[in-house]
């Protein structure tokens, strides 16, 4: 038996035969209040192209955090300041030092709730250009005023690039549509994961052909999260350029939600190269009801009574959705109306959960996550005690619940945001 199923026999049970497990509350446009759950709170990535020469690799590395990191100086009524000094090294295999940049910024805000958020609104870049070849990327955030750093390092494998290979820069992921080689300007969707459905999600990459007169071949694949083909775009390019820039519209490629794999598959002159790299198509509550149904059946599964689903693991979808209507139904708390108050407030505390919880660096949707499962459970805590990271000590959550006198502990012992259930008291 593992620790959630221990947890939740302890806890008051999710789902106890027709007694509502959820009590639906009143909340402002159907919003969860403003929570300060953690995330990754300062993430970074790397990108590896070519210079414009061909001659050495160009690294771009891009980074995001979040405003309460820092700690915000109070300058007048509407004007909070935090002063903070980004350090990025490039190292050599023996730890000797290659080459760094610093660089030193101030953020301002309006309000003191500002200077406590949770989102991922802090961005910025550089790039190096050096030869190929094995290094240590360390790359340092440090409050300016309270001078507490966050420190990452990463191994990366730069790219040969010259002339004499047949190669694909990195697949890179931009929330519109992009025209032009990434500068500046262009920041890219780092986690490549898209939520909004206004969004243009882009998938921008760089060829570098061989030095011949014939064309090569590109080939694009996307495949789902079960290995399933779902568009293959084969094209035959002049190489008449040294760098052959590609943008792709994945919005009128990718029509559903999900987990998908990207190919880009070279070949010139009987030379071949590849390139991989994922993206993530968020799911939200009205998509996950109609299309993963399995999904929310194993939810609800491991959330309350496991005999509730157990003869409809290998039905027809017809016989699913039924099933699922007909347990909705069982625990509508005011039948005689239209809306099903219980059935609104489950997805409405789905839909938050994989919006909020969801790690993609691990393939994990947030109701698949500890945080998830708890708060679909319970809803959203009375209060949230937060400790952030440090020097061999991880960060972690306290979820205070008033109404059942509980404080649920997380861990994130990765660094990811994966949240662990550590235990209650």
């Amino acid at each position: 038996m593992n620790k959630l199923s221990i947890v939740w026999q302890f806890l008051c049970l999710f789902i106890l035969l027709n007694q509502g497990w959820i009590q639906p509350r009143e909340h402002r446009n159907g919003q969860t209040n403003a929570m300060h759950f953690s995330h990754s709170r300062f993430i970074f990535t790397t990108y590896n192209f070519s210079d414009s020469t061909r001659t050495k690799s160009q690294l771009q590395v891009y980074w995001e955090f979040v405003n309460d990191i820092l700690q915000f100086i109070k300058q007048s009524e509407h004007n909070y300041t935090a002063q903070y000094e980004m350090s990025v090294e490039i190292l050599d295999t023996q730890d000797n030092y290659i080459e760094g940049k610093t660089i030193r910024n101030s953020i301002k805000v309006s309000s003191f709730e500002e200077t406590n958020s949770n989102k991922l609104k802090n961005t910025g870049s550089t790039k190096f250009s050096i030869r190929s070849g094995d290094y240590t990327l360390r790359i340092e955030l440090t409050d300016l005023d309270t001078q507490k750093r966050m420190t990452q390092i990463q191994e990366i494998k730069l790219n040969d690039y010259s002339r004499k290979n047949l190669a694909c820069s990195d697949l890179i992921f931009f929330d519109n549509v992009v025209q032009k080689v990434p500068d500046d300007a262009l920041f890219p969707n780092i986690t490549s994961s898209f939520s909004d459905s206004l969004l243009k999600p882009t998938l921008y990459f760089e060829i570098y052909p061989l030095p011949l007169t014939q064309n090569l071949n590109l080939t694009v694949k996307i495949v789902d999260s079960n290995a399933r083909l779902i568009a293959e775009q084969v094209e035959n390019i002049e190489t008449s350029q040294k760098i052959i820039p590609k943008t792709f519209d994945l919005k009128s490629i990718v029509s559903k939600p999900g987990r998908y794999a990207v190919r880009v598959q070279l070949s010139q002159d009987k030379k071949l190269a590849n390139q991989d790299s994922r993206f993530y198509i968020n799911w939200n509550s009205h998509e996950m009801i109609f299309n993963k149904i399995d999904d929310t059946m194993e939810l609800l599964t491991a959330l309350g009574n496991p005999e509730e689903f157990k003869n409809y693991k290998n039905a027809p979808e017809p016989e699913k959705i039924d099933a699922l209507e007909a347990f909705w139904k069982k625990r509508d708390p005011s039948p005689e109306t239209e809306e099903n108050e219980i059935k609104a407030e489950f997805y409405r505390r789905l839909e938050f959960v994989n919006q909020h919880f969801t790690i993609h660096f691990l393939d994990k949707p947030g109701w698949k996550t500890d945080r998830g499962q708890i708060f679909i459970k319970f809803g959203e805590p009375s209060n949230i005690e937060q400790q952030a990271s440090e020097i061999n000590r991880p960060a972690y959550e306290i979820w205070v619940y008033d109404s059942i006198h509980q404080r649920i502990i997380f861990v994130d012992r990765t660094g990811f945001g994966d949240f662990q259930l550590l235990k209650i008291e």
